[in-house]
């Protein structure tokens, strides 16, 4: 049985995702660059940061991962997914964690929100659809 995103995280990542206050990016949880600071997310970087807003003494830090989360990995850090289901692992032996927490079905391929995001270039509204009928 696959389980389902925490009610209360899943509500928090919809909003997010449809409220317009995030830019959207590709291939990497948050980026930004000198000539332009202000930060864009893929779907999944959105989670981390509803999780980094939500607890103390966890910051975004480029590339370095000590109580912070990369710019730079195409997967929440397992805290992250624990934390949005529940406390429900999703791992099975040598699987990661992040792929087998944020799979979905699309157009009938198993495939990932990451590549709903980086590959079919989907908008965050269409993204948030999928995670509300499938997670």
């Amino acid at each position: 049985m696959k389980h389902k995103l925490n009610p209360s995280v899943k509500k928090k990542w919809l909003d997010a995702l449809r409220s317009g206050k995030y830019t959207q990016c590709r291939a990497v949880l948050k980026k930004t660059s000198d000539s332009d600071p202000s930060p864009s997310f893929c779907c999944l970087g959105v989670l981390c940061d509803i999780y980094i807003n939500e607890h103390d003494g966890v910051e975004w830090k480029h590339d370095v991962y000590s109580n912070t989360i990369q710019f730079s990995d195409n997967f929440p850090p397992d805290d992250v997914i624990v934390w949005a289901y529940n406390g429900h692992e999703h791992k099975r032996k040598s699987d990661n964690l992040g792929e087998q927490a944020f799979q979905i079905k699309h157009n009938g391929f198993n495939l990932n929100l990451w590549q709903l995001n980086d590959v079919n270039k989907k908008s965050f509204n269409e993204i948030a659809d999928v995670i509300e009928d499938q997670l």
